[in-house]
């Protein structure tokens, strides 16, 4: 009496995979969705600033932009509500300035 090799893997009758091996890949499947989800949520939790040098911050129905480097004895309403121009920057107390040339 020889013992068998290996358990066949349940299937179907039409040769499709029981359910059990169905459930198995599908929560498989929503693990790996979860994980790349929080991954990208993650890149914002640590990276706010995104490579800007301001992030806009809601206050009410109008943002503020504030710089990273902002001082946290300045309130939030003394930064600026529009997004600084081209050759602008924001300074740590809110105001907004040409950026000199380094």
């Amino acid at each position: 009496m020889t013992a068998p090799s290996s358990t066949p893997k349940a299937t179907r009758p039409d040769g499709t995979p029981d359910r059990g091996e169905r459930s198995f890949k599908r929560r498989w499947i929503a693990v790996i969705v979860v994980l790349l989800l929080l991954a990208y949520a993650m890149t914002d939790v640590i990276d706010p600033f995104g490579g800007e040098p301001y992030i806009a911050i809601p206050h009410g129905d109008h943002v503020h932009y504030v710089p990273e480097d902002r001082n946290p004895d300045v309130p939030l309403s003394s930064f600026p509500t529009t997004k600084p121009r081209e050759g602008e920057r924001i300074t740590p107390t809110g105001q907004v300035v040409p950026v000199e040339d380094e």
